[in-house]
């Protein structure tokens, strides 16, 4: 059952405190997971054209999967919806696939947050960005017009990913901490509930 549910999933194809939660989350992932930090740290390395998130979980050594997992949940697209179901369908321990998953999801979150300024500025000044929205970006202001902050920061991984909602719910309007606030409640909660899930199939 477990290898059906990742052939299908592949099938479709300031920041002190931050680097503070990332330590403590990692020290407590490797704490509660049982890994051996000493472990050997081998891990196969990616081929852009042939890339699997299976195949790099697989085969590799346990301390280099919590690690790769946190990468991919950090990767926009790619993010909790493909890590934690696969790391649990390979048999990794669910609670230590959902700490880094969740840490590698919620930093750059909180980065884009925290450098929200330099960050609009930086896109600004190559044109990257304009001063009209772009559809997506109206569409995404009337679900926040509709919804408000707790909804938009809910449905942000449906819409349009965290890390370009953490972005836009600022262009917006909202205010900093109160973006931090709700985008992390939104990370927990899909993180308990992909958890939950992927434990049950």
């Amino acid at each position: 059952m477990k290898e059906k549910l990742v052939s299908r999933l592949l099938g479709r194809n300031r920041p002190r405190g931050c680097f503070s939660i990332v330590g403590g989350g990692v020290l407590l992932a490797v704490h509660l997971t049982g890994l051996d930090p000493t472990f050997s740290l081998g891990v196969n390395p990616f081929l852009i054209g042939d890339f699997s998130i299976e195949e790099s979980l697989r085969n590799t050594s346990p301390l280099i999967q919590y690690l790769l997992v946190f990468i991919f949940a950090a990767t926009p697209a790619l993010e909790l919806w493909a890590v934690i179901p696969i790391g649990i369908a390979l048999g990794m321990n669910p609670l230590g696939v959902a700490i880094f998953g969740f840490l590698g999801n919620i930093i750059p979150v909180y980065l884009i947050i925290i450098f929200f300024t330099r960050i609009k500025n930086w896109l600004q000044a190559r044109g990257y960005i304009g001063e009209n929205p772009a559809k997506s970006r109206q569409r995404s202001y009337k679900f926040f017009k509709k919804y408000g902050l707790p909804g938009f920061a809910v449905g942000a991984p449906f819409l349009v990913g965290v890390h370009i909602a953490a972005f836009l719910v600022l262009t917006m309007g909202a205010k900093r901490r109160k973006a931090l606030l709700w985008m992390t409640v939104s990370i927990a909660f899909w993180t308990v509930i992909l958890t939950t899930a992927s434990l049950a199939l």
